[in-house]
C-alpha cells in the first residue's frame, strides 16, 4: 500500500499531529503527540489535537487501555490517562463507558482494583469487562 507521511506544524513539536493519507483516498489516520510531565493534561492535549477527527456515538463508548499485567503499574495504562479520555468523552456528550481488558498476567478484578479504575465509577457510569 502506498502511503505517505505529512508532517503538520512540526516545528512545534512537543505539540505536534501528523497524518497518513492513502494514495489511493482509503485510508486516513491522523496521530498527535504531545509532551506532557503531566498524563492529564498530556492525553487531553492530545485528544484536542485531533478534536475535529473524534466522532461521538450516541451510545456507550468501550474504552480499552492495556494491562499486560496487573501486578505492575509499568504494565500497564496508567487510570490518569483513562480519567482523562473519560473527561474528554464525557465533555463531548457520551454519559456511559465501558471500560474493558484481557491481562495476559492476572485477572482484570485485580488489575482495576491495583491500578485505581474501580475509583472511576464515583465520577463516570461505567461497565468493566474481562475481555479474556
Amino acid at each position: 500500500m502506498n502511503t505517505t507521511w505529512q508532517p503538520i506544524e512540526i516545528s512545534s513539536f512537543p505539540t505536534s499531529e501528523y497524518r497518513c493519507e492513502s494514495i489511493r483516498g482509503i485510508t486516513v489516520v491522523k496521530v498527535s503527540i504531545v509532551s506532557s510531565s503531566n498524563r492529564i493534561t498530556g492525553v487531553t492535549q492530545a485528544l484536542e489535537l485531533i478534536d475535529p477527527e473524534v466522532a461521538i456515538p450516541d451510545k456507550p463508548v468501550m474504552v480499552k487501555p492495556n494491562f499486560v499485567t496487573t501486578s505492575n503499574q509499568l504494565a500497564a495504562t496508567h487510570v490518569d490517562a483513562t480519567r482523562a479520555t473519560l473527561d474528554y468523552l464525557s465533555g463531548k456528550g457520551v454519559s456511559q463507558f465501558l471500560i474493558a481488558v484481557g491481562p495476559a498476567i492476572g485477572t482484570p478484578d485485580s488489575g482495576f482494583e491495583n491500578y485505581g479504575y474501580r475509583e472511576l465509577s464515583n465520577d463516570f457510569k461505567i461497565e468493566f469487562m474481562d475481555l479474556n
